[in-house]
């Protein structure tokens, strides 16, 4: 057994380490180009708070659905990321603290997703309430992809 891990000792370190130094190279030159959100540092803890919230609550849909409870994911949908006059006044603040205009924007359309999957899940149509959710998830990535903290 010793010399079975001396072995892999042998092999596997320097595989490894090989792989972090070319990790390393690859990354040095990497620029994260996205614009940067104007919130202060408490703001951001929250933000990404929520964020993760709105993660959980997706992979939650997800299961639903797949289990094919689709009036429960659109309850679900609807209650947790649909819109509604506290998320349309939390965003508005939000977005002209981030000091950018299309924030908003890319905000609000994850919660208009929600609403029409949730729509959808209710009339029971599986593949349009997935439509949705593909849709759901295309807005998060949208907004990921132009901004950053």
């Amino acid at each position: 057994m010793r010399k079975m891990l001396l072995i892999l000792t042998v092999l596997l370190v320097p595989a490894v380490a090989g792989a972090q130094g070319m990790m390393h190279h690859m990354m040095k030159d990497v620029k994260d180009e996205r614009t940067v959100l104007n919130f202060p540092p408490e703001m951001k803890v929250v933000q990404k708070k929520m964020m993760r919230e709105h993660m959980a609550t997706v992979a939650a849909i997800v299961s639903l659905i797949a289990e094919g409870k689709l009036e429960e994911a659109g309850s679900l949908a609807k209650e947790k990321l649909g819109t509604n006059p506290e998320d349309i006044k939390r965003c508005s603040k939000m977005a002209k603290m981030a000091g950018e205009p299309d924030f908003l924007e890319l905000g609000m359309a994850m919660h208009e997703n929600a609403d029409e999957l949730a729509e959808h899940a209710r009339m029971e149509h599986r593949k349009a309430t997935l439509k949705s959710l593909g849709e759901l998830i295309n807005s998060c990535n949208a907004c990921h992809e132009r901004y950053r903290h």
